[in-house]
């Protein structure tokens, strides 16, 4: 039976290491894999292609889309032309508002827009009152209301024990901030960006036992660059996708040693350098979490050996004399 290039492909970051290990076994020259340049393009295309249909796509893919992208978790060589444009314009307002841009150089029609919105927000304020609202899934809500919606500072307790800190606005339960607090039930918290009620932008989350990630959020997952250290146990730095350590990164463990190089599902997968405590070094290929491919291993005496992997099975081992 022909193997399933394409499948496997799918499935795995990195083919580096399955060409290596066939080399290995068969004793043949494989046929040669993809550059990395080429598959961070081919990448970027469908990434592209991705967020282009997301535009076209419900209301809560095209507002995800944009919190995504003005949290800058999508480079702009991946942004279709409507989207770059929208950031371009929600950046500069930001500006404006936050005073970053002389006011005689903010455009006429952006004056106009934020001397509405301060009125608004002047005519809200005075009028808003200190309320405690009741809601039917059980849900309560303390704080600021304005015209019988929660609108300022205030706080929200869900049926289930956990709640929210920050800002509200218009009734909208932690739209999208910078200031929102939130606390689980289970002991667990999250300060940083909120969007339609998810974890989304910037953000920190804080476990129970003392764990702690610190870097980008997608709908509630780590997902994007971020630094994660889990109490004694390692500290990782790099990118995520959907929960797990999934592109470059770094990893400590707390006993002394380290990996950096390619990750795929949590695990070391494609090319890195893992280095032992005692000064060892293997360089090479990985394929969940094992040496698996051709490398290169230096004992902390400076012996240099070449090497061959399958599933940490050492294959061949030839001492090497060159650098």
């Amino acid at each position: 039976m022909d193997f399933n290039w394409n499948a496997w492909y799918e499935k795995n970051m990195s083919i580096e290491s399955w060409y290596a290990y066939i080399e290995a076994k068969n004793n043949r020259r494989p046929l040669s894999p993809e550059t990395e340049e080429e598959i961070k393009e081919k990448k970027r295309k469908e990434n592209f292609k991705r967020n282009n249909e997301k535009l076209k796509g419900s209301y809560e893919e095209r507002l995800m889309l944009r919190y995504s992208a003005l949290a800058g978790l999508i480079p702009s060589d991946e942004m279709p032309e409507k989207l770059r444009i929208y950031v371009e314009k929600m950046r500069l307002e930001i500006k404006a508002r936050s005073g970053k841009i002389p006011w005689n150089e903010v455009p006429e029609y952006l004056q106009k827009k934020i001397e509405k919105e301060r009125q608004e927000k002047r005519e809200r304020e005075e009028q808003r009152i200190q309320s405690k609202l009741t809601y039917s899934d059980g849900s309560v809500y303390e704080g600021f209301v304005y015209n019988g919606k929660p609108d300022g500072k205030g706080k929200i307790t869900w049926a289930n024990g956990d709640f929210c800190e920050g800002e509200f606005k218009d009734g909208k339960r932690c739209f999208y901030s910078e200031k929102v607090k939130v606390t689980f039930s289970n002991g667990d918290s999250y300060t940083g960006c909120f969007s339609d009620g998810k974890m989304h932008g910037k953000g920190i989350y804080k476990h129970k036992n003392g764990s702690i990630y610190e870097g980008d959020f997608v709908k509630d997952d780590f997902h994007g660059k971020g630094k994660y250290k889990r109490v004694n146990e390692s500290l990782y730095e790099g990118e995520f996708v959907k929960d797990k350590e999934n592109g470059k990164g770094r990893i400590v463990f707390a006993s002394g040693d380290s990996y950096t190089g390619d990750f795929y599902n949590g695990k070391f997968h494609g090319k890195g350098i893992y280095k032992y405590k005692n000064g060892n070094v293997y360089e090479g290929y990985f394929a969940n979490n094992n040496f698996h491919g051709k490398g290169i291993f230096i004992q902390a005496n400076g012996k240099k050996y070449n090497v061959i992997y399958s599933n940490d099975e050492l294959i061949s081992k030839k001492r090497s004399f060159f650098l």
